[in-house]
This record gives C-alpha cells, sequence and structure tokens, in this order.
C-alpha cells in the first residue's frame, strides 16, 4: 500500500508514495538492486549561429547606431501610413464627402507603407534585425479639408526630418551605401510631397469653404495625384 512500481527499458523503480523519492532499483529477472539505470547520453542542442545575440553573416560596416535609425525609420512610416488611412476614411465619411482627398490620403498611406517595406528589405539586406514597435491610435476627426492637408503637410515635414537624421547617422558611420539608399529612394520623392501640400494649402487659403472647396475636391479627384511623384496636375 503507497507503492508505485515504474517500468524503464527492462528494469522496475520501487518508489514510496509519501516520500516520493525512489528506495531501491531492482533488475525485473533477478531482483538484484542495482546503482545507476543504463539512460542513454542525450546531447546537448546545438545554439542556433543565427540567433539575435549573434552577429549575422550578412553584416559588414553597418553600425548598431544605424540599424536602430532604420528601425525607428520603419516605425515612423507605418505611423505615418495609420495617420493617413485615418484621414482617408475621414475624408470618404458621409458628413464630409470629399473623394478627391480620400483618394489622396487613401493613395499616401500605400506610399507610406511601401516606403516602411522598402526599409524592412533593406534591413534584411544588411544583416540588421527589424523590429516593430506599437503605433499610437491616429485623430478620426480633422475637421476640415484646410486642416486636414495642413496636417498632411506637417506630417511629411516630420517625415523628412526623420529620414534627414537618418542619413546623418549613417554619415557619422562611415556608411555610403546607406547615404545613397536614402538619397535615391527617398529625398527627392520626400521635398515633392511637402511642395504639392504647401501648394494645396494654399488653394485652399483662396478657395474659402463650401463650393469652392467642393470644386477643389472635384478637381483632385479628376486628377492625377502625383502622390508617387509629388506632383499634382489636372
Amino acid at each position: 500500500q503507497g507503492h508505485v512500481y515504474f517500468a524503464i527499458s527492462g528494469y522496475q523503480t520501487f518508489y514510496s508514495s509519501e516520500a516520493g523519492t525512489p528506495k531501491n532499483i531492482c533488475n525485473k529477472q533477478t531482483n538484484k538492486p542495482i546503482k545507476h539505470l543504463p539512460f542513454p547520453r542525450i546531447p546537448k542542442p546545438r545554439p542556433n549561429a543565427l540567433t539575435h545575440n549573434n552577429m549575422s553573416l550578412a553584416k559588414q560596416n553597418y553600425s548598431n547606431a544605424s540599424e536602430e535609425a532604420v528601425n525607428q525609420q520603419i516605425n515612423t512610416e507605418l505611423q505615418a501610413s495609420l495617420v493617413y488611412l485615418s484621414m482617408a476614411a475621414w475624408a470618404g465619411s458621409v458628413n464630409v464627402a470629399l473623394p478627391g482627398l480620400e483618394k489622396y490620403f487613401r493613395e499616401s498611406c500605400e506610399e507610406e507603407r511601401a516606403h516602411a517595406q522598402l526599409l524592412i528589405n533593406y534591413q534584411n539586406m544588411r544583416g540588421g534585425r527589424v523590429v516593430l514597435r506599437a503605433l499610437q491610435a491616429p485623430e478620426l476627426d480633422w475637421g476640415s479639408a484646410k486642416n486636414a492637408v495642413e496636417s498632411s503637410l506637417q506630417l511629411e515635414k516630420d517625415v523628412n526630418k526623420s529620414l534627414l537624421n537618418l542619413h546623418k547617422i549613417a554619415e557619422e558611420s562611415n556608411d555610403p551605401q546607406l547615404c545613397d539608399y536614402i538619397e535615391s529612394n527617398f529625398l527627392e520623392e520626400q521635398v515633392k510631397s511637402i511642395k504639392a501640400l504647401a501648394s494645396m494649402c494654399t488653394q485652399l487659403n483662396r478657395v474659402g469653404d463650401g463650393l469652392g472647396v467642393y470644386l477643389w475636391d472635384q478637381q483632385l479627384r479628376n486628377s492625377d495625384t502625383g502622390v508617387e511623384t509629388g506632383d499634382i496636375t489636372a
């Protein structure tokens, strides 16, 4: 009573349910005590050569400061994409009904998301580790077309400032490849977007409210928004 027998690889172990520890280990055939069970030796797992604690095999002349700055820019682009998505949803609601502005903000959302993907691909190419952080919930109500476009202009300036900071870090780290990548894929497009949005702010100040905004939005809807190039043409 209170005893349990376990059969393991041809041997039986006698346990006491009260103590919970082995009292005797016997051979099942001879019933004589033995000292050790012949358990096979289990090899220790080999460490993965590409864990986050080890440097990637592809990493060369890519400083930790540059890697962190690229991750920061990835999250900045994703945050901008989320803000533009909120703006597009606001402009497309029945209480606002500005389809031209909704189209522009939706395409801007997709553009910022594409920028983030470019940087994710680049981070992986250089042997860095992509770190995505939590995004902040954007505003829900942007008030008016003028306020929304002005907020969009400030957003693009903030993104451009972040890109310039990334470029500066790449220069300080003596990383010409990263500098070239930023210049070739982001900087020119960014200043064109800032110029286009500044022009839109001037136009909205000129047309006023009501019918003027409606006609301005219809022109924006029927035109090439030029989000990818920063040029808006009728």
